[in-house]
């Protein structure tokens, strides 16, 4: 075969025509003799020769010449690897006997190849030897098992592509009912490995976890809770998690969730708290009366991400665990967390009465996250905290619309509907200290004010003028003023201009001089007086003192018209 392949090399077709049909023939004999002369072949300098022995020795019935390739593990080339891992199958005899059988480096080769090809048919034989053999085989018997079914997890959970010669359910159920059988014998054995592997494919309404689960007096039993407290395998964890969506979860299931104070189950409870739970998953939620990492909560909270801290606040609402346990935990993110933390805290605080709460949330008040802001206003009055009025209305001048909506939406009696309505009951001081107050809570209010100086009925036209001079807003409305000057009603003119002798603007000034010869005798009155009130206020914005408008020649009043 050597020979024939150095020819190979050399280009010549014919001799490589013959090595081709020299490996048939290897390989469709039933001569045992075949394997003493493909066996040596495996080692030549040819790469081509070992990779065509190679595939014969897989190709061939029986057991001869595998386990040459199988001592060659750990000098295997990338080339002879691609091949076996093509045909992954063709070693599991080999494996198992392996495994099986007494010579050490044999067996730790198999046990590497096991998990290497992914080859889960391997579950029962490591599971026999696993109870049977002395510590030491033992304990890589149980590390080779463990590693072997995590794949076959990652695999079920998209999390590893599945090979494509067998499908990764029907493995699973075949490997399940082989670790079932061994919790069964686990009194005998007591192997760990054993109850690990069990758990990472068990789903919760598995009869044999049941009945683990549910009996403390079960030979298994402690071991199985201990597992689900302390293993760091995803596929322990999701069992743990899934129980929340069992109709009937035995209490041990539940328990261990409230006891495990690891990051990583802890980050993920928290996401699922976060996540719209099932009604059955709500249920167990409430059931929880307690959640040992609360006891020392502010080193965990550093290491969650947003949702996870969302989820911490989340789990105040789903869960029993007393408002005194978890208002430390709810502090701590309301102050310390990241922004959608803190958001949802400063929404959980409302939940939370007394003094502590209070100040905590007149604290959040002042958070740099507006939404935060935004969410302590919606629920702070409910606090009955004195002086809490007078906080918000110094909000309303916030740069931020958020925050300016939720004082609006937090104080709806200060709405501008609300003050027309009651304008009539109020005496002149509270006329202007709820106008003060509508002004600034109230965004529409100077709009909704001018379409009341435009009503049909006198009333509301002398009662907006009236409004707009508590509200303190008459500039803002001089031009509706100035159209109210010349208004049919004079009561009406009246009471515009003396809105007018408020104003600055050159067109007031304007209307206020020609209203001197309006036919009302009150009107003109009060134009005047507007226009002296208008004088002094620009005299004293000049500087200027009573002497100086007292040396003003008074204006002529001009001759009343026929028939005043």
């Amino acid at each position: 075969i050597n020979r024939l392949g150095m020819y190979c090399d050399r280009g010549m077709r014919n001799l490589s025509e013959g090595l081709a049909k020299t490996f048939e023939l290897l390989g469709r004999t039933a001569n045992k003799a075949a394997v003493r002369i493909l066996v040596p072949a495996l080692d030549s300098k040819n790469a081509r020769i070992a990779e065509d022995s190679l595939r014969v020795i897989l190709k061939r019935p029986g057991q001869l010449g595998k386990p040459e390739i199988l001592s060659r593990l750990d000098d295997m080339p990338a080339s002879w690897k691609k091949i076996l891992e093509e045909n992954p199958s063709r070693l599991s005899g080999t494996l198992r006997n392996a495994v099986l059988g007494s010579d050490e480096l044999l067996f730790d080769k198999a046990t590497r190849a096991a998990v290497w090809l992914h080859q889960y048919e391997l579950v029962p034989t490591l599971l026999n030897v696993l109870e049977e053999a002395d510590k030491e085989q033992a304990d890589l018997t149980g590390q080779t098992l463990l590693e072997l079914v995590e794949l076959l997890y990652a695999e079920l959970s998209g999390d590893v592509e599945a090979s494509s010669h067998r499908d990764p359910e029907v493995m699973c159920k075949h490997v399940t009912e082989g670790l079932e059988r061994s919790v069964e014998r686990f009194r005998k054995h007591r192997r760990r490995e054993v109850l690990e592997t069990f758990l990472l494919l068990a789903k919760p309404e598995n009869e044999t976890l049941k009945g683990v689960l549910s009996n403390p007096h079960h030979g298994a039993f402690l071991v199985a809770v201990d597992v689900l407290l302390k293993s760091p395998r995803s596929g322990v964890m999701g069992l743990l998690l899934n129980f929340l969506d069992d109709p009937q979860p035995p209490p041990a299931a539940l328990s261990t969730i409230s006891n495990r104070v690891d990051l990583k189950f802890v980050s993920r409870f928290l996401h699922r708290i976060g996540s719209p739970l099932s009604p059955t998953a709500a249920r167990n939620a409430k059931r929880l009366r307690s959640v040992a990492w609360l006891k020392d909560f502010e080193p965990l909270l550093k290491e969650l991400d947003e949702e996870a801290q969302c989820g911490a606040i989340s789990l105040v609402t789903h869960s029993g665990i007393p408002k005194l346990q978890s208002f430390d935990m709810v502090k701590s993110v309301l102050f310390e967390g990241r922004p959608e933390g803190r958001r949802e805290a400063a929404k959980a605080i409302a939940e939370f009465p007394g003094s502590e709460a209070n100040t905590a949330a007149i604290k959040a008040l002042d958070d740099p996250d507006t939404q935060v802001q935004a969410n302590i206003i919606g629920h702070i009055r409910d606090r009955g905290i004195p002086g809490i009025l007078s906080v918000l209305v110094k909000k309303v001048g916030s740069d931020s619309p958020l925050v300016r909506e939720a004082v609006r939406a937090e104080m709806p009696e200060f709405s501008f509907k609300r003050y027309v309505a009651s304008f009539d009951m109020l005496d002149d001081q509270a006329r202007i200290n709820s106008g003060t107050l509508v002004r600034k809570i109230d965004s529409q209010a100077a709009t909704l004010l001018r379409e009341e100086m435009k009503s049909p009925m006198r009333s509301r036209r002398l009662k907006s003028i009236a409004i707009a001079e508590a509200m303190d807003i008459v500039s803002q409305l001089e031009d509706a003023l100035i159209t109210l000057a010349s208004d049919s009603d004079h009561l009406v003119r009246l009471e515009a201009m003396n809105a007018l002798g408020q104003c600055h603007g050159w067109m007031s000034r304007q209307v206020l001089e020609n209203s001197l010869s309006d036919r009302s005798i009150p009107v003109r009155e009060a134009a005047k007086q507007a226009l002296s009130q208008r004088d002094m206020q620009d005299l004293n914005q000049a500087g200027l003192g009573r002497s100086a408008l007292d040396s003003i020649p008074p204006r002529l009043n001009p001759p009343p018209r026929r028939g005043e």
